[in-house]
């Protein structure tokens, strides 16, 4: 290893941090490279993170890593963070981009790097732990995505309004879906007419969610109460069948002009998922400024969930974990399919 005048350094943090084999694993990393740098051990005390921090930035190091107690202490001392950090709350690598400190969190993307060939599609992901790790690898595969869906109906009526400030805190910058998806329409809470709008106006009110799924059959009768709402995803959920009348409902939803038409019908035979793929695309050219977003569900469907660029359809649902959905694919799967399809 060389070392001279203009050899940088890195460290990682810690306490305890004797133990460590990364100074190992760095240095051998920066001969592999014929990088001109040094990697060490500093375990330290809590008294003495700020000035640690201001070392690297004093003494031009390449950065730091961190590991317990430091992960979340050391964000106060830092100049910017990225995505997965500032929604995780924890660092555990600060980069010194010519003097600006900057906050990642390496742990999720380190985590799915590691199992290319690994996919949780129609499987429980099942995380032993609720620490630093945990939160990362959850985080990651979030960010993996474009639009988060916050499927509120998961909770309690009463617990809604109570976890909303977290949710809506830790994904600020994101776009959201707020979604009450009842067991009418497939999902999981039971609530009258007057209990769903009410449960949507102070969430928005709150909050602002950059989109509200209305189930627009399901609560057809107070649908005048959202009129004043620029942001409605009016959808439509059969988890029994494709109905006859598929072009009547899609033309109802068309006329009403939301922001978002969706979707989403049991697929039984291959001509179910034509059909809907087919009049997607004669809906979309009649109606060019019109977004729609329709997928059928099923195994048979999955193939509408990867077509939207040829169908007109402008989002897919991809399940981080356990499938919300039947055919849903899963978030890793559709970031390969997407990065195929989107080859030059």
């Amino acid at each position: 290893m060389k070392l001279d005048g203009y050899t940088r350094m890195a460290a990682v943090v810690a306490n305890p941090i004797k133990h460590s084999i990364s100074p190992f694993i760095h240095n051998r990393a920066f001969e592999a490279t014929a990088t001109n740098g040094a990697y060490v051990a500093w375990e330290i005390e809590a008294g003495d993170l700020a000035e640690t921090v201001a070392n690297i930035r004093r003494y031009q190091m390449f950065g730091i890593n961190l590991s317990m107690p430091y992960k979340e202490q050391v964000i106060p001392y830092l100049d910017e963070l990225s995505d997965e950090a500032r929604l995780i709350g924890a660092v555990n690598t600060v980069v010194n981009q010519d003097g600006t400190l900057i906050g990642y969190n390496t742990d999720g993307k380190g985590f799915f790097k590691s199992l290319p060939s690994f996919t949780i599609s129609d499987k429980r992901m099942t995380i032993l732990g609720a620490g630093g790790a945990a939160k990362s690898i959850l985080a990651q595969a979030i960010l993996d995505g474009d639009i988060i869906e916050w499927r509120a109906d998961f909770l309690a009526k009463d617990a809604i309004l109570q976890v909303a400030p977290a949710i809506f805190e830790k994904f600020a910058g994101r776009e959201l879906v707020f979604t009450l998806r009842t067991r009418a329409e497939g999902g999981e809470i039971e609530l009258s007419s007057e209990e769903y709008v009410q449960i949507i106006k102070e969430v928005t009110q709150l909050y602002q969610p950059d989109y509200v799924d209305f189930e627009y059959f399901s609560y057809k009768d107070v649908f005048e109460e959202m009129l004043d709402f620029p942001n409605l995803v009016l959808s439509y959920h059969n988890f029994q069948e494709t109905p006859e009348n598929m072009m009547e409902i899609l033309s109802e939803l068309t006329s009403l002009s939301p922001k978002v038409v969706k979707v989403s019908v049991m697929a039984h035979t291959e001509q179910d998922v034509l059909d809907l793929m087919n009049y997607t695309r004669g809906f979309k050219t009649l109606n060019p400024e019109q977004e729609y977003v329709t997928i059928s569900m099923g195994k048979m469907g999955k193939v509408s969930r990867i077509t939207s660029d040829v169908t007109g359809s402008s989002w897919s649902f991809a399940s981080l974990d356990e499938a919300s959905a039947p055919g849903q694919i899963s978030l890793s799967n559709m970031k390969k399919i997407r990065e195929i399809l989107d080859e030059a």
